[in-house]
């Protein structure tokens, strides 16, 4: 209740009941309610409000735990992916290491291997050139010179080979005249074989006759070679 000199209040109890204040001028003090009540709202009050802090917490808290123990698998999860990579990229490193060695090995083989067949070949080659000269060395008769027999005799050499010689090949018990001597065969044991050219047309037979069949024809034998028609590219005996 207001005083005209001051301000003076006037408070209930517990039960309600006003209860006069001494009224001092000099320390006026403002009027307030019921003071028992309302600390006893306000702390109610708090109560609830820190009963929902704690409740907020602690679902907070539990959430946040629930995070960290997913967030601890999945890492659990992710560790062991990496392990199992881990162990194949080695797995599959050891695997390339080992291939491509075998690949190096491969080539090194191949690069040997060519090597040695470009050697044997080189070999081969200057073999068979060395072979294909003594072959010619021994093919090439060469030119028949007088001889002249001191007491005793002297065999006969083979006959010419430059197809300019009749001959007459024994054929059972005849010999037949009109071929010429196409080529001479030497043997590895020393005999003596003629490859002859028909002197009608210049057919070469396959067949290849033995020194023994084979002798020089008599002049008288008449008979018109090819080289007597005109053919281009040919001389007397025609092209061989």
């Amino acid at each position: 209740m207001w005083h005209p000199q001051g301000i003076g209040i006037c408070s209930h109890d517990l039960y309600g009941k006003f209860a006069p204040r001494r009224l001092d001028s000099a320390f006026p003090i403002i009027a307030c309610k019921s003071v028992y009540p309302a600390g006893m709202a306000r702390s109610w009050g708090s109560k609830a409000a820190r009963r929902e802090l704690e409740e907020r917490l602690t679902a907070q808290e539990a959430r946040a735990l629930e995070a960290a123990a997913k967030a601890e698998k999945d890492s659990a999860l992710l560790r062991a992916d990496l392990r199992a990579m881990r162990s194949h990229l080695t797995t599959r490193d050891l695997e390339m290491r080992v291939e491509l060695s075998k690949a190096v090995d491969h080539a090194k083989q191949l690069a040997e291997s060519l090597d040695q067949e470009r050697s044997e070949r080189s070999i081969l080659l200057e073999a068979l050139v060395k072979l294909a000269e003594s072959l010619k060395s021994e093919r090439s008769i060469p030119p028949s010179e007088g001889q002249r027999a001191i007491g005793g005799s002297i065999a006969p050499g083979p006959l010419s080979a430059d197809g300019r010689i009749e001959v007459r090949s024994q054929f059972g018990n005849r010999w037949v005249s009109g071929f010429a001597i196409h080529e001479v065969i030497l043997g590895d044991d020393g005999s003596v074989g003629y490859r002859l050219r028909r002197g009608t047309d210049g057919f070469v037979l396959p067949a290849v006759f033995p020194e023994a069949d084979v002798r020089a024809a008599d002049s008288s034998t008449n008979w018109t070679p090819v080289g007597s028609r005109t053919r281009a590219g040919a001389d007397e005996f025609g092209s061989f």
